[in-house]
């Protein structure tokens, strides 16, 4: 099951001063916050944007290295599956640094968790950021992607950006199933799924539309179920 990060506490305040004083260190250099690069925006003349939850800059959270960096902008593009900041260095210089995937552990934006996969000796196809929306003995997890269509019009001369595309997964002993469906969610925890069709019928819970709070609530069910706590 994915594991937890036990990230070093910081204040707010001295988080972001550090990212700052790290960020100078290192900005221009092969070197930039942990290893990161410049970020330079592809396709920024097409319809669109590459960005989840949207193309706001948002203050987040970062835990890279083990070191949790907070009240930090942030956006991340679900395209090329990369975490970008943005910070304002002390003499008054706004950059933009795209963090290197294989230093982020965790990081949130947004009201969403995400996790990287990397380093829990997983598949090398499961490699980028999921959002972790349960952890217990197995994490439900979503990848979000979005994919630039080189589809040139009178509408879009310089291309578009797709809608966002989510799938959902779980995620238990190093292993990544894909459950795009309520038969496929069922029949993962097909040893149960007769006492997990009834809770979901109790408490109106249908697969396809439950938000994140309901499916919350449906996962410890059947964790619960399945470890034999109930």
């Amino acid at each position: 099951m994915a594991a937890t990060i036990n990230a070093q506490q910081v204040n707010p305040d001295k988080s972001y001063n550090e990212l700052i004083e790290i960020t100078e260190t290192f900005y221009g250099t092969d070197d930039v916050l942990v290893n990161g690069q410049k970020y330079i925006p592809g396709h920024f003349m097409a319809d669109g944007h590459p960005y989840f939850p949207d193309e706001t800059w948002t203050k987040g959270s970062v835990t890279m290295d083990g070191k949790l960096f907070e009240g930090i902008d942030l956006l991340y593009n679900a395209e090329i599956d990369q975490l970008i900041l943005r910070t304002i260095l002390s003499r008054g210089d706004t950059v933009f640094v795209a963090c290197n995937t294989a230093k982020v552990e965790t990081f949130s934006i947004g009201g969403h968790t995400f996790t990287s996969l990397i380093s829990h000796e997983t598949d090398q196809q499961f490699k980028g950021f999921y959002e972790e929306v349960y952890h217990g003995n197995f994490s439900f997890l979503i990848k979000h992607q979005k994919s630039f269509i080189a589809d040139y019009s009178k509408t879009s001369p310089k291309g578009h950006f797709s809608k966002l595309n989510s799938t959902n997964f779980i995620f238990q002993n190093g292993q990544l199933t894909k459950v795009t469906n309520q038969k496929s969610f069922l029949n993962y925890f097909s040893q149960n799924s007769k006492a997990i069709k009834a809770f979901m019928k109790k408490n109106k819970i249908r697969y396809a539309t439950a938000n994140h709070s309901t499916m919350k609530l449906l996962l410890k069910y059947c964790d619960d179920l399945s470890s034999g706590k109930i």
